[in-house]
């Protein structure tokens, strides 16, 4: 179906202000009604029964009607209550394409008919932003919208229970006590404009779902940007837990009932039951068939923002909580729960592994709750930029930024596939861990969930594996698959490890461990083995592979940039396929260079302190001979330490390893200033590294470089570290004026 017609005023549709929500109907409402959240389009749970409840002065009588077509197929009665409330069910049908009606009366005198009803599968959409990010400002919907397109699918139906996304004013007060009802309510079809209104992840997976299943499916959201988990839960919950009661406490938003109107400082957002008082005790007349969540930015905002250590156990306690309350409220005996991982993000800029330490928690779940399934969503590509794509009539501009990831339609797909494997027998399922072994100085991991076996996406080598020894620092490890369901991952650095991780940068697109399933794939779970004290964990460091022409830059704001940037004039960087692996950088001058040259690896900041060496390959595919004279590890804008360096690269010569001793460095890599023993302690914040050659004048030149690896310090470092610690310790009063010294050299 076309309509011509803008976006925006699609989504403007479904955001009906509603006011404070009420325990009784509003003065000059009739006094006899259903609630809110039924009506006409809506879906039902398949077989399960259908359960109708409202508002009614107590003693009232009330008879409901099912019909198919023109054929009564049951009926029920019942007296509402003292409380003023009625309830009564009528049994649920089995899932399909066939319309339904139900007729609610009261003395013979007509109360409310509900047309066009079907039963299928009604799933929640619970989460913050990223879960209500509208359908309408996704890459697919934009391009519908400008083509004047509405969506043609009139089996899946939609409640959106969102009405206001500005909470201001005394009307907007949370609730103390859990509301009965969501005034203004209204469902939705997918074949009508309110569809871009709605969360796209949500709408992906219904679409993906229906297909799989061939029923309609039915969609309710509960979801609000920037949401903690604590708001969507109740206060039983919360208070009878001691150790969740200690960590709201902790994070200032403890709401003890006494006071709770007089209070001026509310907060949906932040509040303790908030959003389960508003948006979902009311909905606990459903039966829904699971939960979808993508949740939990605002949990590492709200610890690493206000300095505070975040522990991944709390989430986890909560999160169950919220699946067995929840499942309790709806009188189900288990709900099941199908989670998505967050986006990377630098959260305050802190802790760039903070998003894959809350993944690999969401995969421990997974392992463990037999009810509960993740979906690792590092491979779908970021692509938050291309928000700037954005007519401002389809959608807001504004709000696309790196903690908003453009793309939803693979994310809302991986959710459709994990929900088949956990509650419709499909096998698909997120590979996650099961144990971890050290064996013969590598570690051993093997998954479950594994379908037809581990592979690596792109018929690579393994990429995203790291390993730590005793000292918790992390290094870039090696790894292979064995057999269907492990994975060997060493360094020969660290013949002793202590704990291996998978994807726990900040961006792990390039991460690449799968699993196959007839009919598709899925990453594997991000995974710690061990939290190490005081562990430093490996970033974004693609660039060592020399594989990638762009990698996305680590700064507050990511930029997708190329991999290395050259240094000096008439230079350039290119690749090659033919390296020592994989591909291979390549750096050229043009016949118009003068001076020295060299190339800048992105993301090359961080901690280099624990590293003993350095080690790469070069080679010359030109005519002139070169010389590689530095490798700079500048720790300011002018300061710089390098290992003596004076390599001979003969023209057209083939790969030669270079290792690079980082205990001996020479400030400014001149020879003649002192020599700093144990001085990888200098490195621990470099800005970035350099590698700088020298080439005859006025020549056309070429170098190709490739895998970088570094080597930790080992035992046998121990003293020769310690002593040049003491003797740094004791240069340092003289280090700047020495800086300033060697500039004029």
């Amino acid at each position: 179906m076309i309509i011509k017609r803008k976006a925006l005023p699609i989504i403007l549709t479904i955001l009906l202000l509603c006011a404070a929500l009420p325990l009784a109907p509003h003065a000059g409402e009739p006094s006899i009604r259903l609630l809110a959240i039924y009506g006409s389009d809506m879906l039902f749970q398949q077989n399960e029964p259908v359960r109708l409840a409202g508002f009614a002065p107590q003693g009232t009588p009330l008879h409901a009607e099912l019909y198919q077509d023109a054929t009564l197929l049951a009926q029920a009665d019942t007296l509402s209550g003292a409380d003023g409330m009625f309830s009564l069910e009528l049994p649920g049908q089995p899932g399909s394409y066939d319309e339904y009606r139900i007729v609610l009366t009261s003395s013979g005198q007509p109360v409310a008919e509900l047309e066009r009803v079907v039963f299928g599968e009604l799933w929640l959409a619970g989460g913050q932003s990223n879960m209500a990010w509208q359908y309408a400002i996704t890459p697919e919907g934009i391009a519908e919208s400008k083509a004047g397109y509405v969506p043609e699918r009139p089996w899946i139906r939609m409640l959106p229970t969102l009405y206001d996304y500005v909470y201001e004013g005394e009307a907007r007060k949370p609730p103390l006590l859990p509301q009965e009802d969501i005034p203004g309510a209204q469902w939705f079809r997918g074949d009508s404009e309110a569809a871009y209104g709605f969360s796209a992840v949500a709408w992906y997976f219904a679409c993906n779902l229906q297909d799989a299943l061939d029923v309609p499916v039915g969609l309710v959201d509960v979801n609000l940007g920037g949401s903690v988990i604590y708001s969507w839960l109740s206060r039983e919950v919360i208070e009878a837990d001691p150790v969740i009661m200690a960590d709201v406490a902790k994070l200032w938003r403890y709401l003890p009932a006494a006071g709770w109107d007089s209070r001026t400082d509310y907060d949906h957002y932040q509040d303790m039951t908030a959003n389960y008082n508003k948006r979902v005790y009311a909905l606990r007349h459903f039966s829904p068939a699971g939960l979808l969540w993508y949740q939990g930015e605002s949990e590492l905002f709200g610890h690493v923002g206000r300095d505070l250590p975040w522990d991944s156990n709390i989430y986890k306690r909560a999160l169950t909580l919220l699946q067995d309350s929840w499942a309790a409220l709806f009188g189900r005996p288990v709900l099941p729960l199908v989670c998505s991982n967050l986006a990377g993000y630098t959260y305050y800029n802190e802790r760039p592994e903070q998003p894959g330490l809350f993944n690999a928690m969401l995969g421990e779940l997974d392992a463990a709750n037999p009810n509960l399934a993740t979906a690792a969503i590092y491979d779908v590509p970021i692509s938050w930029d291309l928000g700037t794509d954005i007519d401002p009539a389809y959608g807001d501009h504004g709000a696309v930024h790196p903690i908003h990831p453009y793309m939803k339609k693979p994310v809302g797909e991986k959710l459709a596939l994990t929900a088949r494997g956990l509650c419709y027998g499909a096998s698909f399922a997120t590979p996650v861990l099961q144990t971890a072994q050290v064996t013969d100085g590598a570690v051993l991991l093997t998954f479950k969930q594994v379908g037809d076996g581990l592979y690596s996406k792109d018929s690579a080598r393994l990429r995203g594996f790291t390993l730590a020894g005793a000292d918790g620092y992390f290094h870039e490890a090696k790894a292979e698959i064995v057999g269907t369901n492990q994975v060997r991952v060493w360094h020969e650095g660290i013949p002793a490890p202590a704990g291996a991780a998978y994807a726990i940068g900040h961006f792990s697109g390039n991460a690449n461990l799968f699993a196959a399933f007839g009919g598709g794939t899925l990453a594997a779970a991000p995974l710690v083995t061990k939290l190490l004290p005081g562990a430093i964990y490996l970033a974004d460091t693609d660039w060592r592979g020399c594989d990638f022409t762009r990698i996305w830059k680590r700064q507050w704001n990511p930029a997708l940039v190329p991999s290395f940037n050259p240094i000096g004039r008439g230079a350039k960087v290119s690749f090659v396929t033919d390296g020592v692996v994989e591909g291979a950088v390549r750096l050229e001058r043009d016949a118009g260079g003068i001076g020295c040259f060299g190339l800048a690896p992105e993301n090359s900041q961080g901690d280099y302190s624990r590293e003993k060496s350095v080690s790469f390959y070069i080679r010359n595919p030109g005519s002139q001979p070169l010389k590689l004279s530095a490798v700079r590890f500048y720790t300011n804008d002018v300061t710089w330490y390098s290992p003596a360096v004076c390599v001979e690269i003969p023209a057209g010569s083939d790969w030669q390893q270079v290792t690079l001793n980082l205990n001996a460095l020479y400030l400014y890599g001149k020879a003649f200033t002192p020599l700093l023993p144990g001085s990888s302690m200098l490195l621990k914040d470099v800005k970035r590294i350099e590698l700088r050659f020298d080439a005859p004048l006025g020549k056309a030149c070429a170098v190709d470089v490739d895998e970088f690896e570094f080597m930790p310090q080992q035992a046998e470092d121990s003293f020769g570290y310690g002593l040049g610690q003491i003797f740094l310790a004791l240069l340092h009063p003289l280090r700047m004026i020495l800086a300033l010294i060697m500039t004029l050299f």
